[in-house]
């Protein structure tokens, strides 16, 4: 697919594994420049051994660590057109055991990586009129059966930001806007069933319809 994206300036968070690879690989394979994150060395280690890319350890639940992420990815790229934030995860108590401790670190890692990464990403993404993309989930619009619902309040909180802040970021010429993704194998897991040929193209499909929204979409 063209989606006239060859040489844009991207940051992924949480991108060495799961669907953030996953949207890294097909950005690179677009000829797009980017920047790859995670927590974890030996994570980044791969992602450069295989694709080559810069790469920038962060955890962006912390406000101070995304907003040096940001400046890195600036300085690696000379600027930033495309950010795509991907920091999550579903693990949590069962629903009725929740503490304020959980809700803490659940909303951290589901929507405060998000929004730190924003807003310290804003007034660069003001000069290239750049887009993002936040990557939600079903558990934030529908509520699942024994999902956490930690979880699925942290992506419904995650949804509604990004629905109440389009209109002030479209000011700066900014798009944004959440896909909410359902369960999604990592690449370790689809290993095993990788033969099976039309299921990995089904899952590139859904990446590349992702990357048009990020392109072509309009504000949610």
């Amino acid at each position: 697919m063209e989606l006239n994206i060859k040489d844009k300036k991207v940051l992924i968070t949480g991108s060495s594994k799961g669907i953030g690879l996953g949207i890294l690989s097909s950005f690179i394979k677009e000829g797009s420049i980017v920047v790859a994150n995670s927590r974890n060395d030996n994570s980044l280690d791969y992602v450069t051994e295989k694709f080559g890319c810069h790469t920038v350890k962060a955890d962006v639940s912390d406000s101070t660590q995304a907003k040096e992420l940001i400046e890195k990815a600036i300085e690696l790229m000379g600027g930033l057109d495309i950010l795509v934030c991907n920091v999550g995860g579903g693990s949590s108590v069962p629903p009725g055991q929740e503490s304020r401790q959980e809700w803490g670190r659940v909303f951290d890692k589901n929507f405060f990586s998000t929004t730190n990464t924003v807003e310290s990403a804003w007034t660069h993404l003001k000069k290239s009129s750049g887009s993002i993309v936040c990557i939600s989930s079903i558990c934030g619009t529908n509520v699942i059966d024994n999902a956490p619902v930690t979880y699925g309040a942290a992506k419904a909180a995650l949804n509604h930001y990004v629905k109440a802040i389009s209109n002030t970021l479209a000011k700066d010429n900014i798009r944004i806007n959440a896909v909410a993704a359902g369960n999604i194998f990592n690449f370790k897991e689809l290993s095993y069933i990788l033969a099976k040929k039309e299921l990995f193209l089904i899952f590139q499909y859904t990446i590349m319809e992702l990357l048009f929204k990020i392109m072509y979409g309009k504000n949610s």
